[in-house]
């Protein structure tokens, strides 16, 4: 069934009308069937635990900042409710305690339908195994009440007397993908999560043997300790990464016999100082700082045609970044969604998660190539679900849903609806 996608130049019942007409497409293809797996131990009269966690789905994807928004963003959305097949969405109160009920059986099983539903619309699945998959791993503080479980104090970019959770995440930028992530206390740091981090990995891209040895991990410093890389090389795997210690790095600089201009730094290589049982490069780099020369190292098993050319594939590290955390912090509020149950916050992060790859799978197969190719999860939460429009309904069906012809972007975003709505 291909939904009808049209304008209005006045009359509007809803102020998300894109939301409605991809959610209908999931209906239609069954995309959000796995969260039924997912069973609650709480009682449920108007709502099943699929019910809400959808409708914390839709509270991420329509821009409430915290589920207390949900009361004056979506209550009042009975078409959108009618589209999912409620007479109502639930109030944020009932919302907030299937979060606080979650169990670590219910975590498991979270995780296992938010993989369903990635590999189902992911690009990593079609990847051409003659490149390599490059995957960036790294821990963000989520800074949140002292009295918050496994609230403790620790690295939280730079803030001190701040107490928080550690999220931990692994994603393919590449892909706009978000593939693994997890909660841990304030004080854990980023090595301490690596291998837990690979195997879910692992499990999650069902890597064979021969993919793994095409499969590349980009480490930040805190990442860069010998015996996580040996651990690492010896799976098969591919490393670029920062080294953990800058007691070597100064050692190493003093081996450099000749340093290159890169940018605003220097950089340098050395023989490979240390046993991983692979060959490996060690590159240095020099930069200046309140007027002293200051080091860093850099691992790789791979080969580069130049220095520059491995910093210039490391320093997209930076990109990694803005993929991995910002771009979710600000555009879907990641940061500001805070639980007090340390398991009700792995759930809103995996339900973050589940929303940060529909949003992907929606940029891939509509938005890419067209005046909306640089959006990201922000503005398309902002600019385009937030487009309101007139749901028309038959029977009980949404049949059409038409876009405030006055709103901007509202005729491309009609054309990636249709093109989105109508694919396989």
């Amino acid at each position: 069934m291909t939904i009808e996608i049209g304008f209005t130049s006045e009359l509007t019942n809803s102020q998300f009308a894109p939301l409605a007409a991809l959610y209908l497409h999931y209906i239609h293809k069954c995309t959000l069937a796995p969260l039924t797996a997912v069973d609650i131990p709480m009682r449920g009269r108007d709502f099943t635990s699929a019910d809400k966690l959808i409708q914390i789905l839709l509270s991420i994807l329509s821009d409430c900042e915290t589920l207390s928004k949900v009361n004056n963003k979506l209550k009042p959305e009975v078409g959108l409710a009618a589209v999912c097949g409620w007479k109502r969405f639930a109030d944020q109160s009932n919302l907030s305690r299937t979060l606080d009920a979650l169990t670590e059986q219910n975590i498991v099983q979270l995780r296992q339908a938010n993989n369903q539903i990635r590999q189902a619309h992911s690009a990593i699945g079609q990847h051409d195994w003659r490149s390599y998959l490059w995957l960036d791993y790294d821990l963000s503080g989520l800074p949140c009440s002292p009295s918050a479980q496994e609230s403790k104090p620790g690295y939280f970019s730079e803030q001190k007397g701040i107490t928080g959770r550690q999220l931990a995440r692994v994603s393919a930028i590449d892909y706009r993908e978000t593939i693994w992530s997890d909660v841990y206390p304030g004080n854990r740091l980023t090595v301490q999560c690596l291998e837990a981090a690979v195997e879910a990995t692992e499990s999650a891209l069902e890597l064979s043997s021969d993919q793994c040895k095409r499969t590349v991990w980009r480490l930040d410093g805190g990442s860069g300790s010998d015996d996580r890389l040996r651990w690492l090389l010896q799976r098969g795997y591919h490393v670029s990464a920062k080294g953990i210690s800058n007691r070597r790095a100064e050692a190493l600089a003093k081996q450099v016999s000749r340093w290159d201009p890169y940018q605003d730094v220097w950089l340098g290589e050395v023989t490979q100082p240390v046993d991983f049982g692979r060959p490996v490069r060690f590159i240095i780099k020099r930069r200046l700082k309140d007027g002293s020369f200051v080091h860093s190292y850099y691992v790789s098993t791979l080969s580069f045609p130049s220095k520059e050319a491995f910093m210039v594939q490391q320093d997209a590290r930076g990109a990694a970044e803005v993929e991995q955390f910002r771009t979710d912090k600000s555009g879907l509020n990641l940061e500001a969604r805070r639980k007090h149950s340390f398991l009700g916050q792995k759930g809103y992060i995996l339900l973050t998660d589940l929303a940060h790859n529909l949003l992907s799978d929606f940029y891939r197969r509509a938005l890419k190539g067209t005046p909306f190719d640089g959006f990201g999860p922000k503005r398309i939460v902002h600019d385009l679900l937030a487009t309101p429009g007139r749901l028309i309904f038959a029977d009980g069906q949404l049949v059409r849903v038409e876009l405030l012809s006055l709103k901007q972007f509202s005729a491309e975003l009609a054309i990636c609806l249709e093109k989105y709505c109508s694919g396989d």
